[in-house]
């Protein structure tokens, strides 16, 4: 259902205002992921960003004990598409469904901040753990 919602907000910008809102691409040229790296922490869920052979790559991890439990999301494979935002390169479902990502910076311009759909959450290492289950 909600990837339904982009659709028909792109299709009235269209048809009412004429405007084209496009998905975004992959840019060429892709920055040093390095940087973008680790364990990102919120309440109820972790996000961790790995580079794996050249690609970076975002997993979701639900905290909580039962019955709200639940093996970790896949790792899905992102790209920029501009500065300091991602978007997934595969077909997405569920959770990460038109993944798009948003990396935030502090004052001194270190990426501190990871914005995953509509939730912020603070990076809290740099080389992230191995994720734990249950």
């Amino acid at each position: 259902m909600s990837s339904v919602i982009p659709d028909v907000v792109r299709a009235a910008l269209s048809e009412y205002l004429r405007i084209e809102d496009r998905e975004p691409t992959p840019s060429a040229a892709q920055p040093e992921l390095s940087a973008y790296a680790g364990r990102y922490s919120r309440p109820f869920a972790d996000v961790l960003i790995t580079i794996e052979n050249g690609a970076m790559l975002v997993q979701i991890i639900r905290k909580g004990g039962a019955p709200y439990a639940r093996a970790p999301g896949p790792k899905v494979p992102h790209a920029f598409s501009a500065k300091d935002n991602a978007i997934a390169t595969v077909a997405k479902s569920g959770q990460q469904s038109s993944a798009h990502i948003q990396f935030l910076r502090d004052a001194d311009g270190k990426i501190q901040w990871v914005r995953v759909g509509n939730r912020i959450a603070r990076k809290t290492a740099v080389t992230p753990p191995p994720p734990r289950y249950g």
